[in-house]
C-alpha cells in the first residue's frame, strides 16, 4: 500500500535548496519532517541520533539561508493575489541556559542579566489573512547600546535596533521590484513609528501603514504646526464600522463598533534634515464605549477587554469612509505576526533548544521557523478556506485516519479543523467554533501518531 507522508509539503517548501554538500539535501528535509511530526520534542528526541549529528555539522556554517527557498515558494503564492499584507513583529527569546555562546543582553532582573536573541519576522498575507509564507527573517543577538533609552539620537541608524523595519522594507522593494502591478502594504506596530522608516525609498506600489507611537510629534496640517494629538481633537469621523480584534493573551477574538476618522498631514523630516518631508494620512480608529458585557473577559485569570484605539500613518489613499474600514481590516491582521512568534515559543517550544552554539542555533531556529509559518498557515486555513474539500489541502489518509478516530465524516477544512483540535483538547462552542493555535498544535500531533498506527493496520490486517 502506497502512503502519502504529511510532511510532504517540507520537501516542496525545501526543494532546491542551496546547501555546502549536497549530501545534506535528504537530511534537511528529514530533519525538518521530524521536527514537524514531533512538535513540541526536544531537538535531539525529534530528529534522532544521526539526524541529530548531521544537523549539528550542517547547522555550522554560517549565513546557512535556509528560508530562501521557502521565501521563492511564498513568491509564488503571492503572485495571484492582487493584494499582499506584509506584517512584521519582533520577539524576545530568552535562554536561560548559561552555557549558550553569543547570546545578547535582553534585559535585567535585580539578580541577574537576561540572555538570549531577538528575531523579527514579516509574513506575507492574502488580504483574506491568509499566511502565504515568510518574506524576511532576521535573527540576531542585541547589544547593550541597542536597548539603551537615552542619547539614541547619537547612534546611527544601521547601529539601531529600528533597522530591522528598514531591513523588511529593502527586502520587499527587491521581492516586488519584476512585480509591480501588485500593491504591498507594510504593516508595522509603534516600534517602526520614525522618520527614516517613512522616508526610505520605496516603490510605488509598495504602502506603508504604521501605529503611531509619538503623539507629541509636530506634524503640519493645514497651515500650522501642530502635535498629532491636536490635530486628532480637531477631526469628525466619517462614520461607524466593525473591526475584528484578533485573540490576545488572555483575550478572546471579538468584534469592537468603532468610529473611523481621517485627514492629510505632512511629516517634517527629523534627525536627518536633507531628507524631504513625507505627505501621509493620518488615520484614528476608536471604539467610542466600553465592550458590551458578552465580549468582556470575566473568567479569573483573564484580562478585561480594553477598548481599541489606533492612531495610523498610511500612504494609502482615505479619503472616503470605505478606504478607512478597509485600512482598519488591514492593521487589526498585524496580530498574526504575533500569534506566529506565539506559536514558536509556546507549541514548538524553541526557547527550549539544547544548542549551545550561537551559529547553529540560528540555523535551527530558522526550521523551527518554517514548521511555525505551517502550522499558522493550518490554523488560519478554517476562516480562508473553510467551506472548501479538505481533500484539497490535506492528504487522503491523514483525512481517513481523523475520520477512523471522530467517527465523522470529514468534508471541509473547517470539519476537519475542528476534528483534529478537539484531540487537543478543543471543544467548540457558539462564541468559539473554530480552534486556536495551542489545541490545533497539541491535536496535530496525536492525529499524527494515531494515523501510524492506522496504517500499520492496514499493512497487517487490511482494515483500518
Amino acid at each position: 500500500m502506497e502512503t502519502d507522508h504529511p510532511t510532504k509539503w517540507i520537501a516542496e517548501e525545501l526543494q532546491g535548496i542551496t546547501l555546502p554538500d549536497k549530501r545534506f539535501s535528504a537530511n534537511i528535509i528529514s530533519i525538518a519532517e521530524r521536527l514537524a511530526e514531533y512538535s513540541g520534542f526536544s531537538f535531539s528526541a525529534a530528529c534522532g541520533e544521526r539526524l541529530r549529528k548531521s544537523a549539528w555539522r550542517l547547522f555550522s556554517t554560517e549565513e546557512l539561508e535556509l528560508l530562501s527557498v521557502h521565501q521563492h515558494r511564498t513568491m509564488d503564492r503571492c503572485a495571484s493575489e492582487q493584494i499582499i499584507l506584509i506584517v512584521e513583529d519582533t520577539t524576545d527569546i530568552v535562554y536561560r541556559q548559561q552555557q549558550k555562546q553569543g547570546m545578547g543582553e535582553l534585559g535585567s532582573t535585580k539578580s541577574k542579566a537576561i540572555k538570549g536573541l531577538n528575531m523579527h519576522t514579516a509574513l506575507a498575507l492574502s488580504d483574506a489573512g491568509e499566511p502565504l509564507g515568510i518574506i524576511h527573517q532576521q535573527i540576531w543577538a542585541p547589544k547593550v547600546h541597542q536597548r539603551a533609552t537615552t542619547n539614541t539620537s547619537k547612534i546611527a541608524i544601521e547601529d539601531k535596533e529600528t533597522i530591522k523595519w528598514i531591513n523588511t522594507l529593502k527586502t520587499v522593494n527587491r521581492c516586488w521590484q519584476q512585480q509591480q502591478q501588485q500593491q504591498v502594504v507594510l504593516i508595522s506596530d509603534r516600534e517602526a513609528d520614525f522618520f527614516e522608516h517613512y522616508g526610505q525609498p520605496r516603490q510605488d506600489n509598495i504602502k506603508l501603514l504604521v501605529r503611531v507611537q509619538q503623539k507629541k510629534r509636530i506634524v503640519q496640517y493645514k497651515d500650522k504646526k501642530l502635535s498629532i494629538a491636536q490635530v486628532l481633537k480637531q477631526l469628525t469621523p466619517l462614520g461607524q464600522g466593525q473591526v475584528r480584534v484578533w485573540r490576545r493573551p488572555n483575550q478572546p477574538e471579538r468584534i469592537a463598533q468603532v468610529h473611523y476618522y481621517a485627514t492629510t498631514i505632512t511629516l517634517p523630516p527629523t534627525y536627518k534634515q536633507k531628507l524631504a518631508a513625507r505627505t501621509m494620512q493620518l488615520v484614528w480608529i476608536k471604539e467610542e464605549q466600553e465592550p458590551p458585557p458578552e465580549q468582556q473577559v470575566v473568567e479569573e485569570n483573564k484580562k478585561k477587554a480594553e477598548p481599541i484605539e489606533w492612531v495610523l500613518l498610511t500612504d494609502l489613499a482615505a479619503d472616503s469612509l470605505q478606504e478607512v474600514v478597509t485600512i482598519g481590516s488591514y492593521y487589526a491582521c498585524r496580530w498574526t505576526a504575533e500569534r506566529f512568534h506565539y506559536i514558536l515559543k509556546s507549541g514548538l517550544h524553541i526557547e527550549q533548544v539544547q544548542i549551545d552554539s550561537y551559529v547553529r542555533l540560528v540555523n535551527a531556529l530558522q526550521l523551527y521557523a518554517l514548521i511555525g509559518w505551517h502550522l499558522l498557515w493550518l490554523q488560519r486555513l478554517a476562516k480562508a478556506n473553510g467551506d472548501q474539500a479538505a481533500s484539497e489541502f490535506i492528504e487522503s489518509q491523514t483525512l481517513e485516519a481523523a475520520q477512523a478516530v471522530s467517527g465523522k465524516q470529514i468534508s471541509t477544512v473547517k470539519d476537519f479543523l475542528v476534528v483534529t483540535a478537539v484531540l487537543g483538547g478543543f471543544i467548540p462552542t457558539r462564541k468559539q467554533p473554530l480552534p486556536g493555535e495551542k489545541t490545533l498544535w497539541l491535536g496535530l500531533r496525536q492525529l499524527l501518531a494515531i494515523r501510524k498506527g492506522f496504517i500499520a493496520a492496514k499493512l497487517k490486517y487490511g482494515t483500518g
